[in-house]
């Protein structure tokens, strides 16, 4: 099968593809599951808004505690806040493959499912080891 390679069509730039065949866009996204692919960009954007936000509001906090002496606000001190952000940016993944896996359920689509069911397993269990090694290390 013959390939054209890399041109310029219009204002669209087009990738490799064989000869004959529709040219595929280089942004386009090729997917069976549009409801997934909305809910994780939507997840993904307002986490990491959401996580950024914490971190900027603990600074923001630290700054003020520096020159005024006020180093917690009711419960949390600047430190949890920015370390509260900072745990989800690190949850953002995790919380992205339990909703695949959630909706890969809903669809009936097993073999995804199990897949997304796996990794969450393989997460868990370096959560774990990694949560023994450090006990373990104190």
């Amino acid at each position: 099968m013959k390939h054209v390679g890399m041109k310029q069509v219009g204002m669209k730039q087009v990738g490799i593809k064989p000869v004959g065949m529709k040219p595929v866009e280089l942004n386009q996204v090729i997917s069976g599951h549009p409801l997934l692919e909305r809910l994780l960009a939507m997840v993904l954007q307002y986490g990491t808004w959401l996580a950024s936000a914490a971190i900027g509001v603990g600074l923001a906090i630290a700054l003020v505690a520096s020159h005024s002496g006020l180093h917690t606000v009711g419960f949390l001190s600047s430190t949890r806040i920015i370390s509260l952000g900072i745990l989800l940016f690190i949850l953002l993944p995790v919380f992205r493959v339990f909703l695949m896996l959630l909706v890969f359920v809903k669809e009936r689509d097993y073999r995804f499912s199990v897949i997304a069911g796996l990794v969450l397993l393989i997460l868990a269990l370096g959560f774990v080891v990694g949560m023994r090694v450090t006990s373990g290390a104190g």
